[in-house]
């Protein structure tokens, strides 16, 4: 089997569970925009029932829009994973965000996220079969710390482009995607 080509396109946002990453992306979504950069995609955003997590909820990055993506009640025709039932319809329109925003060109791609359930082969592993074909548009991929390795030797990621939700790595993440866009942008002018 030949070795896929390494995705330096890709920008992984990673940190342990429950430590904010999808609030730092956020962040950076907001900062990217701020700089004229078109960016689409989607975050996963987690709902508490006192200390464990019981929800998640699917926001277009583009528009707002949500729709329930997971939670710890069984639904029927969702599908289980661990300790959530996940919505089909949820997968499929998160599907459909991905692929509209490269149909139209955006710049920027947000994943929220690539975990367990992909590297078995199931929750976003379309929208991932979809992006690991993409060299041009940049990615964000939100990953958890436990396994991150696993994740970057999969889609043959380098580490270099990690970065944790420390302190100032918002503005750090932020620059490096506009210097890959910028200067994507000129190579393709010449």
């Amino acid at each position: 089997m030949k070795p896929s080509k390494t995705h330096h396109n890709i920008f992984v946002v990673t940190g342990g569970v429950q430590s904010g990453k999808s609030t730092f992306l956020s962040r950076v979504t907001e900062g990217l925009r701020k700089e004229q950069i078109t960016v689409s995609g989607f975050l996963s955003e987690g709902k508490f029932s006192g200390e464990r997590r019981s929800s998640f909820t699917l926001v277009s990055v583009q528009n707002g829009e949500t729709l329930s993506l997971a939670t710890i009640e069984k639904k029927e025709g969702w599908i289980r994973f661990g300790r959530f039932w996940f919505n089909p319809e949820a997968l499929d329109e998160g599907e459909r965000i991905i692929s509209q925003g490269l149909e139209q060109g955006t710049e920027v791609v947000i994943l929220d996220e690539v975990g367990p359930f992909e590297l078995e082969g199931g929750g976003w592993s379309r929208v991932v079969s979809l992006l690991e074909k993409e060299y041009k548009v940049v990615q964000i991929w939100v990953v958890r710390e436990r396994i991150l390795e696993d994740v970057l030797k999969r889609w043959s990621i380098p580490a270099g482009q990690v970065t944790g939700i420390g302190a100032g790595n918002e503005e750090k993440i932020i620059k490096s995607i506009i210097s890959y866009v910028r200067n994507d942008e000129i190579s393709q002018a010449e």
